[in-house]
């Protein structure tokens, strides 16, 4: 957990995210074909380049993370999307002049509850870069 102060000084991700800086980067859940239909990685596909088959890592100003399978019939489950956003980790980690703006990831269409995804950040907060931002709910 995190004290008093460490949590003011949080910069949060702001929801719905519609501008980005020129440094920050658009996180989205995607499926496992990267075919963006809808949710976040449509409007990542639509306006901060996702690239249309690319289920994961850098696409244009935004990042990919699978958090769904592309049938929706399969549960991809937590372990996999942990190893997910430790992907992104690394990769932010290897690219501090960028800023990672993440929002609720996985509590849409994948049908992960906000607290299951939560569970993830928790766990690795030791490792999370200073460049991922998280949403409030992650905390």
């Amino acid at each position: 957990m995190i004290d008093q102060e460490q949590q003011a000084r949080l910069r949060y991700t702001s929801e719905p995210i519609e501008v980005l800086l020129p440094n920050e980067i658009f996180v989205f859940g995607s499926n496992t074909s990267g075919e963006h239909f809808g949710g976040a990685s449509r409007y990542a596909h639509d306006h901060f380049g996702a690239v249309w088959g690319q289920a994961e890592g850098l696409q244009g100003r935004s990042y990919g993370v699978v958090t769904l399978d592309f049938f929706g019939k399969i549960n991809i489950g937590i372990s996999f999307v942990t190893e997910q956003v430790l992907k992104l980790y690394h990769f932010a980690s290897t690219h501090p002049e960028l800023t990672f703006i993440v929002p609720k990831i996985g509590s849409g269409i994948s049908g992960f509850k906000v607290e299951e995804i939560r569970t993830i950040f928790i766990s690795l907060r030791p490792v999370q870069p200073p460049n991922v931002v998280l949403p409030k709910e992650f905390y």
